[in-house]
Formats: C-alpha cells, sequence, structure tokens
C-alpha cells in the first residue's frame, strides 16, 4: 500500500492537480471549451508531437512496434467489449455507447502527462507515436462507430484534417533522411509551442470533466462496464499483443501504460455529435478517469 502510495503521489498525482485547476475554472470562470481546444489541437499538440520526436528519434521498427501494439491492444479490448455485451443482451445504439469509450482512450491530454512523470522523456516520445496512432483511429473507427457506418471518403477526409499526422511524418522524415535538419530558428519556436501543450491538455481535460458530474447519476450499470473494460480488461489484454509484437524496455512500459488509460473526451464530442447515448458515453469519461488513479497506480508499479 505504501508503494502504490508513493507511486500516486510522485506519478499521478500532480497530472490530478492540473486537472483539479480545468476543473475549478470550469465551474467557475466557464471559459470557452472548444476555442482553448481547438488551439491546442492545431497549434500545441502538433509542436510537442514535432519536437518530442525529433529530439528523442526512434528506429523504424520501433515505430513500427508501437504503432502496431496500439492498434492491436484497442482492438482486442473493443472485441471482448463487443462479446460481452452483446452475451448481456446490450445491442444497437446502446452496444455502440458502450464500445465508443473503450476504442477512444485518453493517450493524448492524459497519457502523455503520466508517461512522462512516470518513465521519463524519452519513454515520452514512444508515447506520442501510441498517442497519434489512437487518435487516427478515433477519427476513423471512432467516426463510424458514433455514426453507425462511414464511407471510405468521409473516413480519409476527417484523417486528413488531423494535424497530429503530419506532425509525427515530419518528424520521422528528419529522422531517416541523411542531412535533413530543422533550421534553429523554426526549432526554438516549435519546442516553446510543444511545451505548453501538456498543461494546457490536462486543463482542458478538466474542463470537460467539470461538465460531466450529472453524468454519473444515469446508466451506473453500463459505465461501470465501460470503465471495467477500459481500465483491468485493456491492459490486461495488451500483455500478450506485448509479446506478439516484441517491445521491450521504456517501449514496452509506455505502450503497456497508455493501454490502461481511461476512456478519452473525444468519445464524448462523438457521442454528442452523432447523438449516441452521450450521458453514458460522458459518464464512462468521467468515472474511469477518476478510478484511474487506483489502477494506473497499480500498473505503474507492476510494469516499472
Amino acid at each position: 500500500m505504501t508503494v502504490l502510495l508513493n507511486i500516486f503521489i510522485n506519478n499521478l498525482l500532480p497530472v490530478f492537480l492540473v486537472m483539479g485547476t480545468g476543473v475549478l475554472l470550469g465551474v467557475t470562470v466557464r471559459p470557452n471549451v472548444r476555442a482553448v481546444s481547438r488551439t491546442t489541437f492545431y497549434a500545441l499538440t502538433p509542436c510537442l508531437i514535432f519536437s518530442g520526436l525529433v529530439s528523442t528519434p526512434l528506429t523504424g521498427s520501433e515505430a513500427k512496434q508501437v504503432a502496431l501494439f496500439a492498434v492491436l491492444s484497442t482492438l482486442a479490448a473493443a472485441a471482448v467489449g463487443w462479446l460481452a455485451a452483446t452475451l448481456l443482451g446490450w445491442r444497437g445504439d446502446r452496444r455502440r455507447a458502450l464500445l465508443l469509450p473503450v476504442l477512444v482512450i485518453n493517450t493524448g491530454n492524459f497519457g502523455l502527462s503520466v508517461v512522462l512523470f512516470a518513465f521519463g522523456e524519452d519513454a515520452q516520445a514512444r508515447a506520442m507515436l501510441y498517442f497519434v496512432t489512437t487518435a487516427v483511429m478515433a477519427s476513423s473507427l471512432g467516426v463510424a462507430l458514433a455514426a453507425g457506418g462511414g464511407t471510405l471518403r468521409k473516413v480519409l477526409a476527417n484523417l486528413a484534417r488531423i494535424p497530429l499526422l503530419y506532425a509525427a511524418v515530419g518528424a520521422l522524415l528528419v529522422n531517416v533522411v541523411p542531412g535533413l535538419v530543422v533550421p534553429e530558428l523554426l526549432m526554438r519556436p516549435i519546442e516553446l509551442l510543444g511545451r505548453a501543450a501538456v498543461p494546457m491538455m490536462l486543463l482542458i481535460l478538466g474542463l470537460q470533466l467539470a461538465r460531466s458530474f450529472d453524468s454519473l447519476r444515469h446508466s451506473i450499470r453500463p459505465i461501470l462496464f465501460a470503465s471495467a473494460l477500459r481500465l483491468i480488461v485493456a491492459p490486461v489484454l495488451a500483455l500478450p499483443v506485448a509479446w506478439l509484437t516484441g517491445v521491450q524496455g521504456l517501449t514496452f512500459q509506455a505502450c503497456m501504460l497508455e493501454a490502461g488509460m481511461p476512456a478519452g473526451v473525444t468519445s464524448t464530442v462523438l457521442s454528442l455529435e452523432y447523438d449516441l447515448a452521450p450521458e453514458l458515453v460522458t459518464g464512462t469519461v468521467f468515472f474511469s478517469t477518476l478510478c484511474s488513479a487506483v489502477t494506473l497506480s497499480v500498473l505503474i508499479s507492476v510494469i516499472g
């Protein structure tokens, strides 16, 4: 118990304190969350991805391992969730609403911060690729799930609007093309904007969670079910995926920790956009984020 408490204080409490500041601002000041979120998504986060991957380059094989791990572990959790929901008699919109927060993970706002505090900047660089991969999945499979289907053209259009993807591809090009160097005049402002990304993402998460308090009063059973899938079942399923993909060392730690992250706020946005049981989805995001203080402490102690 003392070990878990120390892990929580050193690795998770700083993250929750910044999130708590966001919740306090959301309840009192009530700023325009959409404007702040779009600024972070289109300006700060791409700079964080680019500067992080350039300063801590990964080999091509390692990058493939991280991306493959992210895809397989996420799909495995969603597949088990689909099977369990079907056996429980939950079908149609309710089943899709249960699976959405399991598929759309908070590997960005929350995950990058926790990985940084737990395992350092080198591990965070690997978590960035994990984040980009899950962002692509959220913008393709997540949208298709929330909408009840989707055309290839629509999926590609969604992917084309993800700035994180361009930042990751640009950083990988800098790493693999001989002699390609980013001028210091450009790199310094990119790094400066990137440093602001993590605290801003945590504040945004707090602002969005401030709107989610009432969601826990409704659909508590499916909320508990989806949260258990995301926080407990998903990291357990990630273990055989780690063996299959061959991840080791810091890459293993970063991937496993990201696999155990709570549901992402993007799932709430999608549920509202497509009117897919938004109270259930929002409640899962809120409850899984709170419970992750315990589950992630245990996970860090196991993989650390």
